[in-house]
C-alpha cells in the first residue's frame, strides 16, 4: 500500500512541476530566438543555460517517476518500434550544445537500418542519463563517443567518455538507488540505477569498464528487430521529412516505414523550438498536447515567417471540419491515409492564391 501512495504522491507532484518547467524552457527558447528581436551573443547564452538547467531538472523528475515504478515492480512499459538513427539524432541535437560547452568532441554512430521494440520515452531516458554522466565527467579537449551495433540479434549500445576512471570496487555500487563512488557526491545517484532498471524491462544487461588509461564504457545489450528492406519512396512524391508532434505511439515508426524522415517533438513548446531549425516539409500534430491548444501552436507557427508556411495535418478525435489550410484525419487513421493528407496539405499550401485572397 505505501508503495502506492509513494507512486500516485510523486507522479502528482511531478506532473505539477513538468507545467511550469515546460514554459520556462519555452519563454527561454523564445528568448533566444532572433525572430522576437534583436539579443546579443550573451543573453542568447544565458538563454539555452536556463534550457539546458530545465531539460536536466525533466530528467530528474522522469527518474524519480522511473524509481518509484521500478520499485513497486509495474513501470508500464509501452511497446513501440524504434530507430535508433532517429534516437540517436535527437539526442545529438539535445547534447551538443552541452559538449560544445565544454569543448568536448561528441559524436554518434549507428546502422540506419537499426531498430529494437520498447518503450521510446524510457530508452530516451535511458540514453539521457549515460550521455549526462558523460559529460559532467569528461573533462575540456576530452571525446564522448556513442555507438550502437548489431551483434547477434541485440542491439548493443557504448557510451564510452575519456575524461574519467572508476575503480572496479566502486562499479556495482554505481548501480544501486543513491550511489556514489566513495568520496563523491556528485549528483543524485539515480541515473545508472534508472538505467539497469530500464535495460533490464528490455530483457537485457547493462555493464561498466574503466581504466586510468583509455577512460570509461558503459555498455548495453537488449534485443534487436530483425532488419527489413525499407520500400523506396515514389519518385513522385520523394522522402518527405515531417515533425511528428505529440503521443504518436507506433504512427513515427510506420511514418519511417513508409519512407519518411519523422523527427518527433512531445508538446506544441518542443515543436515550435524544433520547426524553424529542422525546416520540415509538413507538421502532423495530434490535437490535444500536453503544453498549449492546437489553435494557439498553430497561431504561433503562423507567427513565426520560416514556419507560417509550414503544411500542417491535424490528428483529432472529434468530426467538425478543420480550419482553412488545415488537413485533417481521424485518430484511427493508418500512417498512409496520414501521408496522403501530408501531401494534399503541401500541394494546397504550393497552389497559387487567387488575386485578393
Amino acid at each position: 500500500m505505501e508503495q502506492h501512495v509513494d507512486l500516485a504522491f510523486v507522479a502528482t507532484v511531478t506532473h505539477d512541476l513538468k507545467s511550469p518547467l515546460a514554459a520556462i524552457m519555452g519563454y527561454a527558447d523564445l528568448l533566444a530566438d532572433p525572430i522576437y528581436g534583436d539579443i546579443c551573443e550573451d543573453k542568447v547564452g544565458y538563454a539555452r543555460k536556463i534550457r539546458r538547467v530545465g531539460q536536466l531538472m525533466l530528467m530528474q523528475i522522469n527518474n524519480l517517476v522511473m524509481v518509484c515504478r521500478l520499485e513497486k515492480g509495474d513501470p508500464g512499459w509501452l511497446s513501440e518500434d524504434i530507430s535508433m538513427a532517429t534516437l540517436f539524432a535527437e539526442l545529438e541535437d539535445t547534447f551538443a550544445f552541452m559538449a560544445r560547452q565544454g569543448e568536448v568532441d561528441l559524436t554518434f554512430a549507428t546502422p540506419a537500418d537499426l531498430r529494437v521494440r520498447g518503450d521510446r520515452a524510457r530508452i530516451a531516458l535511458l540514453m539521457q542519463n549515460l550521455l549526462n554522466n558523460a559529460v559532467r565527467h569528461t573533462s575540456p579537449d576530452g571525446v564522448i563517443r556513442v555507438a550502437a551495433t548489431l551483434e547477434n540479434n541485440r542491439a548493443v549500445v557504448e557510451v564510452f567518455n575519456s575524461g574519467s576512471f572508476i575503480p572496479e570496487s566502486e562499479r556495482d555500487k554505481l548501480f544501486q538507488k543513491f550511489g556514489h563512488i566513495k568520496g563523491s557526491n556528485d549528483g543524485a545517484g539515480l541515473g545508472l540505477f534508472v538505467a539497469r532498471g530500464i535495460v533490464e524491462g528490455h530483457h537485457g544487461h547493462i555493464a561498466l569498464d574503466s581504466t586510468r588509461e583509455h577512460g570509461t564504457t558503459v555498455r548495453f545489450a537488449i534485443p534487436a528487430l530483425p532488419t527489413r528492406p525499407t520500400a523506396a519512396p515514389s519518385p513522385a512524391r520523394g522522402c518527405l521529412r515531417v515533425l511528428l508532434v505529440g503521443a504518436a505511439g507506433a504512427l513515427g515508426t510506420d511514418l519511417e516505414d513508409a519512407g519518411c524522415q519523422v523527427l518527433r517533438a512531445d508538446g506544441a513548446l518542443e515543436a515550435l523550438q524544433e520547426a524553424p531549425r529542422a525546416k520540415p516539409d509538413a507538421v502532423i500534430s495530434f490535437e490535444s498536447l500536453p503544453d498549449l491548444s492546437f489553435d494557439d501552436f498553430r497561431y504561433a507557427l503562423g507567427m513565426d515567417p520560416s514556419t507560417a508556411q509550414l503544411p500542417v495535418v491535424v490528428i483529432t478525435a472529434t468530426s467538425s471540419n478543420p480550419p482553412d489550410g488545415i488537413g485533417a484525419v481521424p485518430v484511427s487513421t493508418d500512417a498512409a491515409a496520414v501521408l496522403a493528407a501530408v501531401h494534399t496539405a503541401i500541394a494546397s499550401a504550393a497552389a497559387p492564391r487567387p488575386a485578393g485572397g
